[in-house]
Formats: C-alpha cells, sequence, structure tokens
C-alpha cells in the first residue's frame, strides 16, 4: 500500500478508506450471498408448489375424463 511506501497522513489517509472499502465490499458480498440463497430457497419452494399443483391439475382431469357427465335433462 502507498502507507507502507510514504509515512505521511497524507499517505495513511487513502489506505486506511481503501481498506475501509474493502470491508465494505466484503460485507455487501456476503449479504448478497444470503439474499442469493434465499432467492434459490423460494425458487425450489415454488418449483415444489408448480409440480404438486401440475399434478393435482392431471388427477383432476384424469377423473373428469374416467365419469363424463350425462345431462339428466335437457335444456328449456
Amino acid at each position: 500500500m502507498l502507507s507502507a511506501v510514504l509515512k505521511s497522513k497524507t499517505a495513511v489517509q487513502p489506505s486506511i478508506q481503501i481498506m475501509n472499502a474493502f470491508v465494505k465490499m466484503r460485507k455487501i458480498l456476503l449479504s448478497h450471498d444470503n439474499l442469493i440463497s434465499k432467492l434459490h430457497e423460494i425458487e425450489r419452494k415454488q418449483v415444489d408448489f408448480e409440480i404438486k399443483t401440475e399434478e393435482k391439475f392431471e388427477a383432476i382431469f384424469t377423473a373428469l375424463e374416467a365419469n363424463p357427465a350425462t345431462p339428466k335433462q335437457g335444456v328449456l
């Protein structure tokens, strides 16, 4: 870093700011990692829900096709 070569306050201050920037960047990346894992979990749940819903619709349509409704009385 610059402060390793130059010992003035002018050289030390930018080095401190650079280190603070890296610390903030690390925190942001870690927080995004948590958000990404939460999004993956939500996506997995959504896919599971979609599969279960599709299975339920298939069961309903299969039951409807197996027992077609016959009209008991015509339309007047």
